[in-house]
Order: structure tokens, then sequence, then C-alpha cells
């Protein structure tokens, strides 16, 4: 029966140990405080995976990741695969998962398999599965239409969006200075919109996805602002005006003089007397013959 040590390794360079008493088909762990543990399994490599953690988001750039070994024997080599071995990449210390590797890989979930042996070739695996997602939510726009003319009242919207693992939406409608957090339906904020001047508006929406993914769709509408009219009754009398000027080098006079309206009756008295005047005047030249 081989007297040891438990190794417990980390690629960051720290070390522990517990005495070890190890036959072929029984390992007995035996804490300081003289309690022995019995296990009944092989005393292989056991591999701890800290980070990253099941069914993390990852998007273009390749995650990082911290494991812990614990081994028997002296640590030989380490190493980790994202396609269940067909391509292994080997590593010294907790870093990165190289980005070479992590390109290859479509958006979906991976499995993250992570390998160590010791001098005598005992080797212990890791497998954790994390999600690679790199694409952006797409938004599709029922209502508004473009170019839509809209007035006082703000435009209702209602958009589709089209993502697993959607997070948050908002809009905007002066190019991201002011965001509203919304839902697919809804009205564009009253308040933002009565500060807008008239004239074309662009509405922007935005989605984004549990790993960070950001969607954008635009749509431009009109906003008009309706004229606003007053009417004035004005007394209207049956006047006629004539005005008569006098210009000079030095100054120019105006006078105005109103002429009063005749009515239908003081034209019949009018012609009635220049009638019987005309009569005279023909009598009298007939007597003079």
């Amino acid at each position: 029966m081989l007297v040891g040590q438990l190794r417990h390794y980390s690629p960051m360079m720290t070390y522990s140990s517990f005495e070890l008493l190890n036959s072929n088909i029984e390992c007995i762990y035996s804490e300081k405080s003289g309690q022995n543990i019995f296990q009944d399994m092989f005393c292989n490599t056991a591999i701890k995976i800290n980070v990253p953690s099941t069914n993390s988001f990852f998007r273009q750039l390749a995650p990082d990741f911290n494991v812990e070994i614990d081994l028997i024997y002296e640590l030989d080599q380490m190493w980790y695969s994202l396609d269940y071995g067909l391509t292994n990449t080997s590593f010294t210390i907790n870093g990165t998962i190289d980005q070479a590797e992590w390109d290859k890989l479509e958006s979906g979930l991976v499995s993250l398999q992570f390998y160590a042996n010791d001098t005598m070739n005992n080797i212990g695996s890791g497998e954790i599965i994390i999600r690679k997602d790199i694409n952006d939510p797409v938004i599709e726009i029922i209502s508004p239409s473009s170019m839509d003319v809209f007035e006082s009242l703000a435009p209702n919207f209602n958009i589709i969006i089209t993502e697993a693992f959607l997070d948050t939406i908002w809009y905007t409608i002066d190019n991201g200075m002011t965001n509203f957090t919304c839902s697919t339906t809804g009205q564009i904020d009253q308040e933002e919109w009565s500060l807008l001047a008239e004239g074309t508006v662009k509405i922007q929406f935005y989605a984004k996805d549990t790993a960070g993914n950001i969607g954008l769709t635009e749509i431009y509408v009109m906003k008009l602002i309706p004229e606003t009219t007053t009417t004035t009754e004005e007394e209207t009398t049956d006047t006629t005006t004539t005005t008569t000027s006098t210009t000079t080098k030095e100054k120019t006079t105006t006078t105005t003089t109103t002429i009063p309206s005749i009515s239908p009756w003081n034209l019949f008295e009018i012609s009635s007397i220049f009638t019987l005047v005309i009569a005279l005047l023909i009598s009298k030249r007939q007597r003079k013959k």
C-alpha cells in the first residue's frame, strides 16, 4: 500500500495537500484531525471548473477560464477542447480560451472540456456547457409606416422581435439623447413628442439579448403642427370713401372725404325734380317762339 500525498493544484501555482493511503481499489483520505474519509473509487485526477459557469453567455470574445486540479502524483500536463477532443489546446496557467478556436464555433451550445494528467498518466476531466451568441436581435416595425403623418398626438407603435434570449427593448426619437424602455407595443412618450419641431422625425427601436448583442431598426415619420386660425367679425358700413392725395417735395397731404350713400327713395325724388325742371325749361322756350 502506497503512502503519499494528494496534491491540490491550481494553474495559478498554488498547492495544498492531504495525507493519503492508496490501494488499487480504495482511496483513504486522512484529514489532519485524524478522521479517515473512505471513498470507493480509483484515485484519478479530479478537475474543478470555477469559471465559466454553466449556461453563461458569450459573444465574439472568447471566455476566460479558471480551474483547480486535485491529483496524486506530479502534474504532467493540462489541456482543453471545444469539440470533444478533435482539437486540443494545452495550457499551463488559467487564462482565456484560444480566440481562433472560439471563432470557429457558430452560435449555440458549446461543450467546454478540461483535461489533466499526472506523471503516472492518470487522466481527469471536467466539462461545462456554455452558450455562444453572436446574432443580434431582429426587429420588425409593424406600425407606424414610413412617412406616416402625425399631429400633436404622439403615434402608437407595434414591433416584432425575433430573439430567443431577449433582455431589454427601448426607443429614442432624439438620436439616443433620451431613451425610453418599452415593450413591443405602446405609444411614443407624449411629453417628448410635444418637444419636437414640425418636420421629419426618426424613431429608433433597440433590442438587447442576454449575451449583450444589440439590434436596431429605425423609421421616419412626419410631424405636422396644425395652423391656428382666428375669425374676426367686422361691422360693415354702407359708405363710399373717396381719397384725394396731394404730393409735394416736402410733404404729402392726404385728404379723405366720405360721401354718404344715396338710398333708392332719394334717387326717385331727385329724378322727379330733374324731370320737372326739364319740362319747365322746354315750356319756357316754346313760349318765346
